[in-house]
């Protein structure tokens, strides 16, 4: 896989070549009759080339050193009892995260650094593998043990089953 790096450059190269060609002759002649020749001749060329190249430079994530940071910073559930089996992480902005447990029953709500957390809905819910939220702040919530996905509303702990029977497979 291949991802663009920021090694761009961009080459213009203009030509002009411009020629001009200007010629008059003029011939009089007097005897008895006058007569009077004028001649003009006027020949302009004119070229103009315009070359553009733009060269990118690829960056290989195979042959790149990449290291994950290994001082990582705890911003949630420092506390003495945490998630048990935690499966999903939701970062919905505001230093807001959401975290489901496989066992825990429920999804708790984080504000990066605060103190405590707060549960977001009802204690119903039995391994929970994925959150989601849609613009409305509407969350979705799977239930692995007994196939169903609920939706809940924000601020609402109850849930309402929007697809999947309930009962196990």
């Amino acid at each position: 896989m291949t991802f663009l790096a920021t090694g761009t450059s961009t080459t213009t190269t203009t030509t002009t070549t411009t020629t001009s060609t200007t010629s008059t002759t003029s011939t009089t002649s007097t005897t008895t009759t006058t007569t009077t020749t004028t001649s003009t001749t006027s020949t302009t060329t004119t070229t103009t080339t315009t070359t553009t190249t733009t060269t990118t430079t690829g960056c290989d994530i195979c042959t790149t050193s990449y290291a994950w940071n290994q001082t990582g910073t705890i911003v949630a559930d420092t506390s003495s009892n945490p998630i048990s089996e935690a499966r999903c992480v939701y970062f919905k902005g505001n230093n807001t995260i959401y975290l489901c447990g496989h066992r825990v029953g429920h999804v708790e709500q984080w504000i990066v650094n605060a103190a405590s957390r707060t549960v977001v809905t009802s204690n119903t819910v039995d391994r929970i593998d994925y959150i989601s939220f849609d613009k409305d702040g509407t969350m979705y919530t799977n239930n692995n043990n007994n196939n169903f996905v609920q939706s809940f509303v924000s601020s609402s702990l109850t849930g309402t089953i929007i697809a999947g029977s309930g009962s196990v497979a």
